[in-house]
């Protein structure tokens, strides 16, 4: 019995894994913590993933570019730990499974979804997770505010969703790849009038959880986005929306005498600071970088940011400077060329309702200028916003040298 069952799975490939990688998809925003949301991705989407892959399927993978492009870059970072200063085997092992999580969730968006209405039924499944998401979001702040509503830092409250992705500025970006989706690719090809309801609806209330979060540059680069989509559609309804937002904000600026600037008020958040420490870094070793393994925490004077103690760092705050960092020119610069690929296999593919994902793509790399760091690790707000867009990538490259052969 059990063996039928795997001979047909073998039959079938990767392709029977289209719902266990849609519901880790989803769980960005529906599991509890992080912890449950790998366990699922390595239990139930990579471990079967590993002996359903078949011959074929390799090589239609080498047939993409982009896929290509991706194995090259992320098997570089990886053995850049080999020359960090703190290099130790069992570190290096440790690091380097990040490269095997990573090409194994691209080779699985790229083989499930290369097919049209797979890739719909995945993209309508998680804006569905994304507004339960939203909505769970939105009941937990309005219940810790209500709690804490006499404490005098209640007012400088950010939403953000609950679960793996907990940061804000996470949040921000990854809502913001769903409220594309829902309106740009869901909304927009719907037929039936219900339907194109129930997507606009989604897509405000999206948005509206996106901007709840207060974070500064996913927000502007959403409304780039967004600006950009109504030329490139001619939506002009859409224009509308976007100038009354602008006339309501600057009338409540102007008439009622609202302080925008105070949402603002964190300044940069010292990410010039942070830039340059990591730059002062990048110049120690700027052709091969310092290696994948290099400590990633740097200290900020307390004069330069006004504390009396200095500052401690995580990470230098952009996967385009993390990588200058990890890899060095040498890194960076086969980022480049992954990243300028795939924006030409997005323009390419901008007329049909694939368009939607050519939003998504810019939006996230603009969002990469201020927020993120490894671009290669376990599974991570980057995998949602920066690697599900290169998978889809990956499986129209797919799709079309199939279609070539016929």
């Amino acid at each position: 019995m059990l063996g039928q069952v795997w001979q047909k799975a073998r039959a079938v490939g990767p392709s029977c894994l289209f719902w266990p990688i849609t519901i880790f998809i989803g769980g960005f925003f529906l599991f509890p913590t992080s912890k449950s949301h790998n366990n699922f991705y390595y239990l139930l989407v990579l471990f079967p993933f590993i002996f359903l892959v078949r011959n074929s399927d390799i090589r239609q993978l080498y047939e993409s570019r982009i896929f290509r492009l991706t194995v090259v870059l992320t098997l570089y970072l990886a053995i850049s730990g080999l020359w960090s200063d703190n290099f130790s085997w069992s570190k290096w092992l440790d690091e380097s499974k990040g490269v095997v999580y990573v090409l194994s969730f691209i080779a699985i968006i790229a083989l499930v979804l290369n097919v049209e209405n797979q890739r719909r039924t995945f993209v309508a499944f998680i804006v569905v997770a994304g507004c339960i998401g939203s909505l769970w979001a939105m009941i937990e702040a309005v219940e810790f505010i209500w709690r804490y509503r006499d404490r005098p830092w209640i007012s400088g409250f950010r939403m953000s969703l609950q679960g793996p992705t907990d940061m804000p500025v996470s949040s921000a970006t990854i809502l913001g790849v769903v409220t594309i989706l829902a309106y740009f690719l869901l909304y927009r090809s719907s037929k039936r009038l219900s339907s194109r309801r129930v997507w606009l609806v989604s897509s405000a209330l999206l948005a509206v959880s996106m901007v709840l979060t207060i974070s500064r540059a996913p927000v502007m680069a959403m409304v780039l986005c967004v600006s950009f989509g109504v030329f490139q559609y001619r939506d002009r309804r859409l224009g509308v929306v976007i100038l009354s937002g602008v006339a309501v904000c600057i009338s409540l600026y102007v008439g009622v005498g609202i302080d925008f600037g105070s949402l603002i008020e964190r300044g940069m958040s010292y990410r010039p600071a942070v830039w340059d420490q990591t730059m002062l870094r990048v110049a120690e070793k700027p052709w091969f970088g310092s290696g994948s393994l290099v400590s990633e925490e740097m200290a900020l004077d307390a004069a330069l940011v006004g504390r009396k103690r200095d500052m401690l760092i995580e990470h230098p705050h952009s996967p385009y400077l993390a990588t200058l960092l990890y890899g060095g020119a040498v890194g960076t610069g086969l980022f480049a060329w992954l990243l300028w690929v795939g924006l030409r296999e997005a323009w390419r593919q901008r007329d049909r309702d694939n368009g939607a994902w050519l939003l998504v793509f810019v939006f996230a790399l603009l969002c990469m200028v201020t927020d993120g760091n490894r671009l290669i690790g376990s599974p991570h707000a980057i995998w949602f916003y920066f690697w599900l867009p290169i998978g889809v990538l990956v499986s129209w490259e797919i799709e079309a040298a199939r279609k070539r052969k016929i």
